[in-house]
């Protein structure tokens, strides 16, 4: 009877063990997309949004926050950085309008300003943050602009050397998980003409994995959350799956809503939300195992994913998964195993004791 009890015993752990959780339901994102964006805009409540926080800004109001009393101000100031020629470049108006089209502005009259014509007439590459390349694409995509969209990425694309990774900055001959992240999700937009130079990225993002999250001057949330945007983006939900579960398992602080850092949390957060976004329109829906329950997207969510499917190819991943979606994801699927297994040995214990009476 003791050997039995132990053997069951060792199998539960074993087996337990041996499950690994993958992913998360859309719901289970967009919890911790709402307390990601909350925890940001905790630090905007009262003095509102610059025209520097505009990347905050964005990850705010897509994360769901009511930010329309903080527009005025905030486009007043961006339209100031226009005029003085400080934000007069292709990111920085492909920025601008993805913030008006999260908030409800019209980007054709911002101040009487039309910043789809400015991106349209913008050099693709001077003055260009190689981090808001992502926006740029993304608004000329969402904006019917697919010349200017071809033009972007291409200039994105010459930054690029086969097999060794993306160098966006002069003098420093090396890459990185951030840099490779960015450099994947915004190609990934049009991932059809850049399969190639996406495919050789993802291969050299792997190798800044570690068991504590993807490193750039050591493991941190930052680095993490732009791979999972890049595993999402590029349709590789295994491993944004994988991703997901590490980013929140390593660097989610349950308590404020945020992520930690060891050197600032709210750009941490930010970087975390930003693939929080993206991974949220692969990840898992809830009626997949939840028949009964009802899909929990919001529409602006779905509205976004759907506009950003007629433009380009970034978040649609029928034509590009080449992994194989997790099966029904989480504690509940560990549990129903474990729970299985315990039935099958109780019916064990039951037959024994039956033997002995």
């Amino acid at each position: 009877m003791k050997k039995i009890t132990a053997a069951l015993l060792c199998a539960i752990l074993v087996i337990s063990a041996s499950i690994t959780v993958f992913g998360a339901t859309k719901t289970d994102v967009t919890e911790k997309v709402n307390t990601s964006a909350d925890y940001i805009h905790s630090n905007y409540a009262e003095k509102g949004y610059s025209a520097y926080d505009s990347a905050n800004l964005y990850v705010a109001a897509k994360g769901g926050i009511d930010v329309s009393k903080y527009t005025d101000k905030y486009f007043n100031e961006v339209l100031e950085k226009v005029e003085s020629g400080e934000f007069a470049n292709a990111g920085s108006y492909g920025l601008i309008i993805c913030i008006a089209d999260a908030t409800g502005v019209d980007a054709e009259n911002i101040g009487g300003k039309n910043f789809v014509e400015l991106l349209k007439n913008a050099d693709a590459k001077e003055g260009v943050s190689p981090y808001y390349y992502y926006y740029a694409i993304k608004a000329a995509f969402d904006h019917s602009l697919g010349d200017k969209a071809a033009e972007l990425c291409e200039a994105l694309a010459s930054y690029y050397t086969m097999g060794k990774g993306v160098f966006f900055w002069s003098g420093w001959d090396q890459t990185s998980a951030d840099d490779l992240g960015m450099f994947i999700v915004s190609l990934a937009q049009d991932y059809d003409n850049y399969s190639e130079y996406i495919e050789d990225a993802l291969k050299i993002l792997e190798t800044y994995y570690t068991e504590d999250g993807y490193v750039n001057y050591g493991a941190n949330a930052n680095s993490t959350g732009l791979a999972l945007a890049a595993y999402s983006a590029a349709g590789k939900t295994e491993k944004a799956n994988e991703t997901y579960d590490l980013l929140i398992s390593k660097f989610y602080n349950a308590e404020t809503g945020g992520f930690g850092s060891d050197f600032e949390s709210l750009g941490a957060t930010k970087d975390a939300l930003f693939g929080l976004e993206i991974y949220l329109t692969v990840a898992e829906d809830d009626t997949v195992n939840n028949p009964d329950k009802e899909e929990t997207t919001t529409d602006d969510n779905k509205n976004d994913t759907d506009k950003t499917q007629n433009g380009s190819n970034s978040q649609n991943t029928n034509n590009k998964n080449d992994e194989t979606k997790s099966p029904a994801t989480g504690a509940g699927t560990a549990g129903a195993i474990t729970a299985a297994v315990i039935s099958a040995g109780a019916v064990i214990l039951l037959s024994s004791n039956r033997k002995t009476k």
